[in-house]
């Protein structure tokens, strides 16, 4: 029997702690509904922004422009490493290219072909030397046949 009153002791208390919370709120209801709506309409003026907050803003966006700075200048160094990853590989290629087509050739014969391509460049240069005093040549008496003709 003790418990059942002692519960029902609680349950009391919690009513009238519920009921008075109901008429608090009932009495800010009514608070609010009493304020005249010229005071309502009252702004508070707006706070100019201090110094320091100005400041702290243009701190704040010049953080910003260096990360972006900082973000284009990571992302350039990126487009060189993959540039010169791309030539070393290329180089490597070239390389590796030479390698195989020098074991595919033996010495002897690549020191016949040497030769023979000196040979023909002194062949060539030679010509060349004989054409050029040929040209000459035939200018200056081109020159005296043109004088004797018109004569």
């Amino acid at each position: 029997m003790t418990e059942q009153k002692t519960i029902e002791e609680k349950n009391n208390k919690t009513k009238t702690e519920l009921n008075k919370k109901d008429d608090n709120s009932q009495e800010k209801n009514e608070n609010l509904t009493t304020i005249p709506p010229e005071e309502t309409k009252k702004e508070e003026p707006k706070k100019e922004e201090t110094e320091e907050q100005k400041e702290e803003k243009e701190k704040e966006k010049e953080k910003e422009k260096d990360k972006e700075n900082e973000n284009e200048n990571e992302k350039e160094k990126e487009k060189d490493n993959n540039e010169k990853t791309k030539k070393k590989s290329t180089e490597t290629q070239q390389t590796k290219l030479v390698q195989t087509i020098q074991n595919m050739i033996e010495k002897d014969d690549l020191k016949k072909i040497m030769n023979f391509q000196k040979h023909s460049f002194n062949n060539v240069k030679d010509t060349n030397e004989a054409l050029t005093k040929f040209n000459k040549f035939s200018s200056e008496e081109f020159g005296e046949l043109k004088n004797n003709f018109v004569y």
